[in-house]
């Protein structure tokens, strides 16, 4: 780990993530609405296709889809914490 965020959540509704250097100059930024567009999906989180990687892309809802692997056999959340993201279909 680079760095460990210790003060960081996500909304469940409507919310961004905003990446910026130690001067303030913003990296990237993805805002995400609640559901309308994002795929919002109660017990899920989301993944970006491979083919969304960039500062662009990232941005647009189509390019997001929503986890499909059971966090662990007594959790039915999805999601893959300490792994890899779900391939988007």
């Amino acid at each position: 780990v680079d760095y460990a965020w210790s003060s960081f959540s996500l909304g469940n509704g409507a919310d961004q993530i905003q990446l910026t250097k130690a001067d303030g100059t913003v990296v990237d930024r993805v805002a995400y609405d609640d559901g309308m567009l994002w795929p919002d999906l109660a017990g899920r989180s989301i993944s970006l296709r491979v083919s969304g990687r960039d500062v662009f892309a990232n941005d647009d809802p189509a390019n997001w889809c929503s986890s499909s692997s059971a966090i662990s056999a007594t959790n039915a959340d999805m999601g893959t914490p300490r792994a890899d993201n779900d391939s988007c279909p």
